[in-house]
């Protein structure tokens, strides 16, 4: 059994990405509509359709980051997993036995009672052994494209 604190954590820029993307998605946006609206003169309505349509997009996006989480961090005395998040300063807590399934399929999928909390850091041996001491990791199918080496998952799988 291990001993102490783990931590895992996104490169800055990972994370300045996920925290800012969709806002220069807008920007974007904002910017092709103001030079058409300059350079015709006007909007259709087919163009102001698409441009709500293209508001919406990136609304979805801040949704859907709100899921993920850019810091693990394992402690192992106290038998608890931290997961801050995306989008502000949110930090869930789950004890070891509040963790339902940790599923592996293109992300690290970690199912609490209350959520799913989504970690992208599929290369990092350590927190799959971390992971391996807290339950069975469920691998998907998108494992064998995106997760770690088979040989790496047979030998989580034995442990």
């Amino acid at each position: 059994m291990r001993r102490g604190i783990y931590s895992f954590s996104q490169s800055n820029l990972q994370r300045f990405i996920a925290n800012h993307l969709d806002k220069f998605i807008l920007g974007c946006i904002f910017f092709i509509f103001t030079f058409t609206i300059l350079k015709i003169g006007y909007l259709s309505t087919y163009a102001i359709i698409i441009l709500v349509f293209l508001c919406v997009i990136p609304y979805i996006f801040g949704k859907i980051q709100q899921k993920f989480a850019y810091k693990v961090i394992v402690d192992f005395e106290s038998r608890r997993l931290r997961l801050h998040m995306h989008r502000g300063a949110a930090v869930v807590t789950a004890n070891f036995d509040d963790i339902q399934n940790i599923r592996v399929n293109g992300y690290i999928i970690f199912v609490l009672k209350e959520r799913k909390v989504f970690y992208n850091d599929l290369q990092n041996r350590d927190l799959f052994n971390c992971l391996t001491e807290i339950m069975q990791i469920q691998w998907g199918p998108l494992c064998a494209v995106w997760g770690p080496s088979k040989n790496v998952r047979d030998a989580l799988k034995r442990k």
